[in-house]
């Protein structure tokens, strides 16, 4: 299950408890001509080497490992394990680090040939849309290596064109969807709607992009969120026929926005970000006159990815959630690979 049994000691308790989980109904324990054991499904005639319960203990090991990245907490006692005890991958989306944990995380983007194949209607197995996945890095554990990762949301671009560009974010691999992004005006413009339950859609962020000039090496970034709530709670605006409403909230510079800037710098080989909140003010020293320089904040998204496919390496912390950082992280691939007319 990959399971260290010196760092995960406190999760070894999952381990034992698969190994003397009961069967699901109708699987049953078969040897193979070679005496080895395997799990054979009655019904289905289906045949594993694993036990049929596997994935969903392995689920809940990469929620408390993306709990434990995003906290620090310590998994409980087998006695005192609940439902409760973690957030769930779900609420885990919605809720940002807080200022103390730096989260690492890694967006892995669709080949050229992905984008061929789509073009072309898939081939062989129909049509596959081009999908992204982004993946929270885990701290490293003893004996582990290499460094590991659990994929927590996965993208499908709908639509992407010189005009507008559509990403349909779920949970899982070909999941349903709760949550999209559109970018619009060539990812000059982009808002990050999440349907939640009954009430539904609500913009999470929005982001633009201004070029001083077309194909300028830079160009200037604004995310704006809407306050979170104290526990790191992501909180939205209710959409109506996504007209972007928290755009037209920004631009009339009303309150209780969070307002993230930076410059992106992009050229043929690397595509780097870092977003910060506005500087204050530093405080003059004793005994000096005049003002200071406004002290620099640290950033709290910083992102980079080399040209050729490769995986976009993002860190982030504080008022982002990991579906908002979605949003910015494949907005900014697009406008990267859209300058270019072509997929990087």
């Amino acid at each position: 299950m990959g399971l260290d049994p010196v760092a995960d000691s406190s999760l070894m308790w999952i381990a034992e408890d698969l190994r003397d989980a009961p069967l699901p109904p109708g699987w049953v324990k078969q040897r193979s001509t070679t005496g080895d054991l395997y799990f054979y499904n009655e019904v289905t005639g289906e045949s594993l080497r694993k036990h049929p319960m596997d994935i969903q203990y392995k689920q809940l090991i990469a929620e408390h490992r993306l709990e434990q990245a995003m906290t620090g907490a310590t998994a409980p006692p087998a006695d005192q394990f609940g439902t409760m005890t973690i957030r769930s991958m779900e609420d885990s989306l919605l809720m940002a680090p807080g200022a103390e944990h730096l989260m690492a995380a890694k967006l892995s983007v669709p080949s050229a040939n992905d984008f061929d194949r789509a073009a072309a209607g898939g081939g062989g197995g129909g049509a596959l849309l081009p999908q992204y996945v982004l993946h929270t890095v885990l701290a490293p554990r003893s004996g582990a290596a290499p460094q590991e990762s659990v994929p927590i949301l996965w993208g499908c671009a709908m639509q992407q064109d010189s005009v507008t560009s559509i990403f349909s974010l779920a949970r899982e691999a070909e999941g349903v969807e709760f949550a999209c992004v559109v970018a619009r005006r060539g990812c000059a413009r982009s808002t990050l709607y999440v349907s939640e339950d009954s009430s539904g859609e609500k913009e999470m962020s929005a982001m633009v992009i201004r070029e001083a000039h077309p194909g300028s090496a830079t160009a200037s970034v604004e995310v704006i969120i809407p306050m979170p709530r104290a526990d790191g709670k992501a909180v939205g605006l209710p959409a109506k026929l996504r007209e972007d409403a928290l755009l037209a909230q920004y631009e009339g510079a009303r309150k209780g926005l969070v307002v993230l800037r930076g410059q992106v710098k992009a050229d043929a080989r690397a595509l780097e970000m870092e977003l910060r909140l506005p500087s204050k003010p530093a405080a003059p020293k004793e005994g000096e006159a005049g003002t200071s320089q406004p002290r620099k904040r640290e950033p709290l998204l910083k992102l980079r990815q080399t040209a050729g496919g490769a995986d976009m390496d993002i860190k982030y912390r504080d008022k982002i959630t990991p579906v908002q950082a979605m949003h910015v992280v494949l907005v900014l691939n697009r406008w990267w690979t859209g300058r270019k007319g072509t997929h990087l």
